[in-house]
This record gives structure tokens, sequence and C-alpha cells, in this order.
């Protein structure tokens, strides 16, 4: 009796897993082959310098976020900005994270709420 309940359950948790992301996203300004897009950050330099002191915290920073790809231009005030990773935060080369929606709830950027920088410190072809 009980080892049907299991199976049921083990199928219904992978097809959960399989349908929990969509392999092939949509191709937005933000996933398009195409182009590299540019992000620039700006943000004070008394916090940044917090960021880089107290590589553990997770507290978000008031930033302000530009993302130009092609002729399109897209700007987003006050917008969360922190260290991302675990072992990563001790690396030369940081990865960030960028929540558009710490400061002003609900807002989104092209359909996303944060997006990651990937620093690729554990990349061996980056020199």
């Amino acid at each position: 009796m009980n080892k049907p309940i299991l199976i049921f359950c083990l199928i219904l948790f992978f097809f959960g897993q399989i349908l929990a992301q969509n392999p092939f996203p949509e191709k937005t300004r933000v996933f398009d082959d195409e182009t590299l897009p540019r992000i620039d950050i700006f943000i004070d330099t008394d916090s940044l310098a917090l960021i880089f002191q107290d590589v553990e915290s997770d507290h978000e920073y008031p930033a302000n976020f530009t993302f130009t790809r092609n002729t399109d231009l897209d700007i987003l005030d006050t917008i969360g900005f922190r260290l991302r990773g675990n072992t990563s935060r001790y690396s030369q080369k940081k990865s960030f994270k960028i929540a558009v929606n710490s400061f002003e709830k609900g807002r989104n950027f092209l359909g996303l709420e944060k997006l990651n920088i990937n620093g690729e410190h554990n990349d061996p072809s980056i020199i």
C-alpha cells in the first residue's frame, strides 16, 4: 500500500522539477544570443567599499542600473546590489546579484526580478 504512494510521489516530484523551469526561454532583449548587451551599475563609492570589506554580507545596497543592447537603453533607479555566491566571494573576480525589486516591490526588468552577474572565477580559460 505504501509503495504505490511513494512511487506516485516520486513521479510527481520529478515531473515538477522538469516543468519548474523552461529549458528554452523565450528570446528577449536580455537573453538574445545575437547581441552582447552592456550592463552598467552606478553605486556610491562608500557602498562599494562596504561590499568589498564585508564579503560575507548579503546586505543589498542601492544602486542605479542601465542595460544597453544595440540602440535600446533601459534605466532603473534604486535597484539592490550585492555580492553573490559562496566561495566566490573570496575570489579576486567577484560575482554580483542585482535585485530590481528590493526597494520598489513588484517591479521587474523585462520579466526578471533578479539578475546574476557571474565573475566566472572557476573558468580556467579566463585569463
